[in-house]
């Protein structure tokens, strides 16, 4: 009795484990998963108006997201790293890790971003640009805060 208990807790383990590998390697590999976490967060598709999310959505190349003075978001890509924007922010998905590349580049218009990345594979990469600077990382976590205007305070840390 306890063999057969053991033998079908196996099995059980056994097609959970496959569940789970079959459904992350088909998942699709050229979005990102955005979650808001606080108040307004709003999304721009790349041919389309802006629209307030309030729950976890897909983002694909091309989407602009802003938050709002008391929005906050946090974006997980592919390969797993994690961008994390703070109030009045506003980025663009120039480029995100597909099957094909594994470079992540993001225009960042103003405000405030947090990155942790996971180490790049060979020839990928992962940008940030502002309208002053690019920042570019092989894996690591940083920051970029940037301003408005002709006087914009541009910083990488």
């Amino acid at each position: 009795m306890k063999r057969l208990i053991v033998v079908i807790f196996l099995l059980v383990l056994a097609a959970t484990a496959f569940a789970l590998y079959f459904y992350r390697h088909n998942q699709p590999k050229d979005i990102a998963i955005l979650i808001p976490t606080s108040n307004i967060v709003e999304i721009q598709p790349l041919d389309g108006d802006f629209a307030q999310v309030q729950d976890q959505v897909e983002i694909k190349v091309g989407t602009t997201v802003r938050t709002g003075p008391e929005g906050e978001a946090t974006i997980v890509f592919a390969d797993n790293s994690v961008l994390t924007m703070d109030v009045n922010t506003e980025i663009r998905l120039d480029q995100i890790p597909s099957g094909e590349s594994q470079d992540t580049d993001i225009f960042q218009l103003v405000g405030n971003t947090w990155h942790r990345v996971q180490s790049v594979k060979q020839g990928g990469s992962y940008e940030v640009e502002t309208p002053s600077l690019v920042a570019a990382v092989r894996g690591t976590s940083f920051g970029v805060e940037t301003g408005e205007g002709e006087d914009a305070n541009n910083q990488v840390t």
